[in-house]
């Protein structure tokens, strides 16, 4: 089976990487080439340095002599990218698409060049907006709700390396980290300082794009810099779609530092629980979390909620087990 997706998000694509090539075994590919923008088939962005950034083939591309090749170095992956022209020439099986951008000109892909391909569209956010007089087959990985009686969906996570995101037993040298991109731009950026300037003796650390501490390279380097972390600050107004840096943190067993209200009825809701899990700084005093967070990295108190937050990840999250619905669901596509 050959898959063509579309890419907006590295760990999203990584992710579908997981499931179709690592764990099928089929090959997957995504659009290069500013083809598929001219002829409409690319409907993301119509900012010229966007649409650059997705489709322009730098030098940092090998062609195969069947499709261009680049070095993915954020996951330590090679994707296999296809020109306008390479696509039409190859038998594809699937089109996903993952933006809503993408339903109506991916529908009109498959009427005029892949008749016996069908659509899937991968939702990563409970919000996104989907067409459903068009998408049939949804791949959703959102809290789940009710599509239409002729839609088939089936609900997951987004696979990752439980090998790099792994747990390890808890550290305690008061480091509070960010991974969450463009922190300084937040609307909740003003608490950082706060916090910083009362919590004196923790080292506070922000990763990320706009981060003091610059961007992490590599899922390996993001792993590591977690679980070195007594605490993972993730305070984002409006929440997550799926969550990356959530469930990366929760696979490590490192507590967070956050506000509950803006996951409710997301994937990452079961998740979280004051006190167990997390310090949630809602709905109470500013000394009462300086408390907690000091009370929380004492040796037992921090291994205790370590252990919590682990065991929390492998009630909710069990890929393997997922997998097996997923595959129901690519058995019967619509």
């Amino acid at each position: 089976m050959t898959i063509f997706a579309d890419f907006h998000h590295t760990d999203l694509y990584h992710s579908l990487r997981m499931l179709f090539s690592h764990r099928l075994g089929w090959k997957i590919y995504r659009p290069v080439g500013f083809n598929w923008y001219k002829k409409g088939f690319w409907k993301y962005t119509d900012k010229w340095p966007t649409i650059k950034q997705y489709l322009n083939i730098t030098n940092e591309y090998f062609y195969t002599g069947d499709y261009w090749s680049i070095f993915e170095v954020h996951n330590n992956a090679t994707e296999k990218c296809l020109t306008f022209e390479q696509f039409k020439k190859k038998k594809i099986d699937l089109i996903i698409a993952s933006v809503a951008q993408h339903e109506e000109p991916y529908n009109r892909l498959i009427k005029k060049y892949k008749p016996k391909a069908k659509l899937i569209r991968q939702q990563g956010n409970i919000h996104d907006t989907i067409d459903f007089d068009i998408v049939k087959n949804v791949l959703a990985s959102c809290a789940p709700y009710n599509p239409p009686k002729d839609v088939s969906a089936v609900f997951y996570h987004q696979e990752f390396d439980l090998d790099v995101f792994k747990y390890q037993p808890s550290k305690l040298n008061n480091l509070i980290s960010n991974f969450m991109n463009c922190l300084p731009a937040s609307r909740d950026y003003y608490l950082w300082p706060v916090y910083k300037q009362e919590l004196p003796d923790f080292d506070f650390r922000m990763y990320g794009i706009l981060g003091e501490d610059g961007i992490l390279a590599t899922t390996e380097e993001i792993a590591q810099k977690m679980s070195d972390s007594t605490f993972i600050w993730h305070i984002k107004a409006g929440g997550d779609g799926f969550g990356h840096v959530i469930h990366n943190a929760f696979a490590c067993g490192r507590p967070l530092i956050t506000k509950i209200s803006h996951y409710k009825d997301t994937l990452a809701e079961p998740l979280l629980e004051d006190g167990k899990t997390c310090i949630d700084i809602e709905n109470k005093g500013f000394m009462q979390v300086i408390k907690q967070i000091r009370f929380f990295s004492q040796p037992k108190e921090h291994q205790k909620m370590c252990e919590n937050v682990h065991n929390r990840f492998k009630r909710f999250i069990d890929f393997d087990h997922e997998f097996t619905y997923i595959q129901k669901f690519l058995k019967h596509l619509k």
